[in-house]
């Protein structure tokens, strides 16, 4: 009896175990462990195991939801960003997840790097990987890389450039006994920080193109006195420990060290502080509370540092949590303090002359309106020069709509075209359109389509209604490069410039709208108010869209514009036009 009670159970358990097995949905598959780019990147999955599985992700750190947005063909990246994917069952069951690190690179100049790499070794103990930032001062080495055997809890780690001769994918591996990882271009490729995997050889795979790229790997031992090795192979070479000639350092700058934090937010979860120091912008700091006036996130160095350019990002990928009422500041003492910078959209920057400086800080001016992100601050990070064509990654959501497939692929393809177009039209200085955007398909949506940052969605009953009016692909475009966030903006000039970048710009001239002269005012919105800016450009300033366009970014938009351009009050201007329309017809 005791035996058909154990073979029973024993049926019981496999039968379960078979049926967990069978019911779990696996992660999506890749090539690469990471994605590396300097523009926009592009990731392909691999087929889903059948089709009613649907691929959606996220790009703030959390794993998907059957809420979440759909992957719908190869997907695009535009920022450093983690991006999580899951496949979701049509019974809302979500599936393992799987992280991919984005990183756009910026690459260095060759003629600040030098042969050699800076190396260090803290003596901890340490329990998890620390923001290299915030350790003891780095040794510099030259030539090969050479360790004395670090006690248990110890922390060593390189840092410096990798140089790559020859496009491909390349595999990485570090052996060793404890946590430790490797990051190029802040992306970490080969990740072993989780207990699970310690005693592995862990890899990863990237695809590179030639050039230099920002390099660390860090690792704690907890036993063997053995150093791990960091190996490499490569297109045309098999793998073998990174030759020391492949590994650079800059010969101006060395990274942050020895810098501590205080911050008057608490921190939520694992977006801790050290993250907004870390060299990588795609992770960062997230305060748990709404910021307030006077909140402050100060960095303080162990000893002053020598700056040339100071920058402070804020905001999560998606734009959410960025800091628009704020300031930078620098302190040679740590107590005193000089306002360097403000925040416009997220960001604020300073260049010096080689100044001496104790401590950075952000300081929050006026209350926001959620919790802030503080993705990087960077010392003495050179400047990339403009664009010369501005550049978006942008994706498509259809998975409500799949028979709005082709209206989507459609709408994908003109707002790829016109992205430059429309972002150099309405540039500004210091301001760089959204890089990250999304058009949703909704099919209980109502009215046509409204952008909110840098999503966009439209209405199934608008577009199979209006199969045609793929213009307002670019209406909605225009309103997420425009960026504007304050409420002093009046409303038919921000309307009245997205139709104006629509019907003037990119509609062909036999579609341009007929504005009816007795009806026609310059405040009536969309096709009234472009046909007046278009006006107001030939008669007065050819420039005028996109100056009054800056003062709207900036939050220092006020009627009185239209006179310090044109010599004309705004109502004299509108009386003109309106008499211009009626000339005409007559």
């Amino acid at each position: 009896m005791l035996q058909r009670l154990v073979l029973s159970a024993i049926i019981l358990y496999s039968a379960a175990a078979w049926c967990a097995e069978a019911d779990a949905i696996p992660a999506p598959k890749l090539k690469v462990s990471a994605l590396i780019f300097t523009d926009v990147g592009e990731l392909d999955f691999e087929p889903a195991p059948t089709s009613e599985w649907t691929l959606r992700y996220t790009i703030d750190g959390w794993t998907p939801t059957a809420k979440s947005p759909a992957i719908c063909g190869p997907f695009r990246v535009g920022l450093s960003l983690p991006l999580t994917v899951a496949y979701v069952r049509p019974d809302g069951k979500v599936g393992e997840p799987l992280l991919i690190e984005c990183a756009r690179h910026e690459p260095p100049e060759a003629a600040d790097l030098e042969p050699g790499i800076l190396t260090a070794a803290s003596s901890g103990p340490f329990e998890k990987l620390p923001a290299i930032s915030t350790l003891s001062k780095a040794t510099i080495t030259k030539g090969e890389p050479r360790f004395a055997p670090q006690p248990k809890g110890a922390l060593t780690h390189q840092s410096g450039f990798l140089q790559i001769a020859k496009e491909g994918v390349y595999r990485f591996q570090i052996s060793g006994d404890g946590p430790r990882e490797l990051r190029i271009a802040g992306a970490r490729v080969v990740n072993a920080t989780d207990s699970n995997s310690f005693m592995l050889t862990k890899e990863g795979r990237v695809k590179l193109a030639p050039g230099f790229y920002s390099f660390q790997a860090a690792w704690i031992s907890i036993g063997s006195p053995e150093v791990p090795v960091v190996s490499i192979e490569g297109p045309d070479f098999a793998l073998q420990k990174i030759p020391s000639n492949l590994l650079f350092r800059n010969r101006f700058h060395l990274p942050v060290s020895g810098a501590s934090i205080q911050s008057t937010l608490p921190t939520f979860k694992q977006n801790t502080s050290d993250l907004a120091i870390d060299g990588n912008e795609g992770t960062w700091y997230w305060g748990n509370k709404a910021a307030k006036a006077d909140d402050a996130f100060t960095v303080t160095f162990s000893e002053p540092r020598k700056l040339s350019s100071l920058e402070a990002l804020t905001g999560k990928p998606d734009g959410d949590n960025r800091l628009d009422h704020g300031v930078l500041e620098i302190s040679s003492d740590g107590k005193s303090w000089r306002e360097v910078g403000k925040f416009l959209k997220g960001v604020a920057r300073a260049d010096f002359q080689e100044e001496a400086v104790q401590a950075v800080r952000i300081r929050v001016t006026a209350q926001t309106g959620g919790w802030l992100a503080i993705r990087e601050i960077a010392i003495n990070k050179k400047r990339a020069p403009p664009p010369e064509k501005f550049s978006a990654a942008i994706n498509v959501d259809y998975s409500e709509t799949p028979d709005l497939k082709e209206w989507a692929e459609r709408a994908l393809k003109d707002a790829d075209e016109q992205f430059p177009v429309i972002a150099e039209r309405l540039k500004s200085e210091g301001y760089t359109p959204p890089r990250q955007i999304t058009l949703f398909f909704r099919k209980d949506m109502k009215g046509i389509a409204h952008a909110i940052g840098s999503k966009i969605e439209f209405a199934e009953g608008w577009i199979k209604a209006h199969p045609n009016d793929t213009g307002t692909v670019i209406h909605e475009l225009t309103h997420v490069i425009q960026g504007y966030t304050h409420a002093n903006n009046p409303g038919w000039l921000v309307e009245g410039i997205a139709d104006y970048v629509r019907w003037f710009n990119w509609e062909p001239l036999a579609r341009r709208p007929k504005i009816n002269p007795l009806k026609a005012k310059y405040s009536n919105s969309y096709q009234d108010s472009a046909a007046f800016l278009v006006w107001a450009e030939k008669t007065y300033d050819k420039e005028l869209v996109c100056k009054l366009n800056k003062h709207m970014r900036e939050g220092s938009y006020d009627s009185s514009l239209f006179q310090k351009f044109t010599g004309r009050d705004l109502e004299a201007l509108g009386s003109e036009f309106s008499a211009s329309l009626k000339s005409k017809a007559d």
